[in-house]
């Protein structure tokens, strides 16, 4: 599993992320990163995919269960988010927002295959990191 907690806790990502709230620009995120989009505000009434783990709802007050799409890859206005083996689909799909290609054909139905849990002793180490935030 890779590490991401370290970007999580970077205030100067953050902090450039919540200034592209509102802004008319497409914003893309793959794999965990829309968690990053979540601590943000960016996700804040907007759908999203990614490759977050189940756990993570709950944990992170910040991160919306509701919103969250098990889909290969998903757009909600203009951010556009995947799972992390959908990196072709999501290259096409901010070429397509630019104009630079035609559209990409997606499946549009959500599965109940994307949906992934860490295990409890993995989970574990991931609470650890943030508990002296």
């Amino acid at each position: 599993m890779s590490d991401f907690t370290s970007a999580l806790k970077d205030n100067t990502l953050i902090q450039f992320l919540k200034q592209l709230k509102g802004k008319s620009i497409l914003v893309a995120a793959i794999s965990s990163a829309p968690i990053l989009l979540s601590k943000a505000g960016l996700l804040e009434n907007t759908t999203f995919t990614g490759g977050i783990w189940q756990n993570f709802f709950g944990y992170f007050d910040f991160l919306s269960r509701e919103n969250f799409i098990p889909k290969a890859i998903h757009q909600d206005k203009n951010i556009v988010t995947a799972i992390g083996f959908a990196h072709q689909e999501l290259a096409k799909k901010i070429l397509a927002n630019l104009g630079l290609c035609d559209d990409v054909e997606l499946v549009d139905k959500p599965s109940e295959n994307l949906i992934f849990n860490m295990s409890d002793e993995d989970f574990a180490e991931i609470k650890s990191c943030f508990e002296h935030i």
